[in-house]
C-alpha cells in the first residue's frame, strides 16, 4: 500500500468471518509491503481512513500465489 495523501492513514483488513488480519497506520508519501503466508480462502476486506478526513489518493494491490 502507497499514501499519496497529506496525512496519515489508518486501515485495517479483514477475513470473510470479521477476523482482523491486519491493521496500522501509514504516514504520507510512505509506503508498505505486508506477506502473509497463509490465508484461508474468502473474500477479504481493506478498510482505509484518513484520520483529519481529508482527500488524496492511495494505492493498495493484493495478488496470490497458489
Amino acid at each position: 500500500m502507497t499514501n499519496n495523501t497529506k496525512g496519515t492513514l489508518d486501515w485495517s483488513l479483514k477475513d470473510s468471518k470479521g477476523n482482523v488480519i491486519g491493521s496500522g497506520s501509514l504516514a504520507a508519501g510512505k509506503g508498505f509491503t505486508n506477506t502473509y503466508n497463509t490465508l484461508s480462502k474468502g473474500k477479504y476486506k481493506l478498510k482505509v481512513t484518513h484520520r483529519n478526513g481529508g482527500s488524496g489518493s492511495f494505492y493498495a494491490a493484493a495478488r496470490t500465489l497458489d
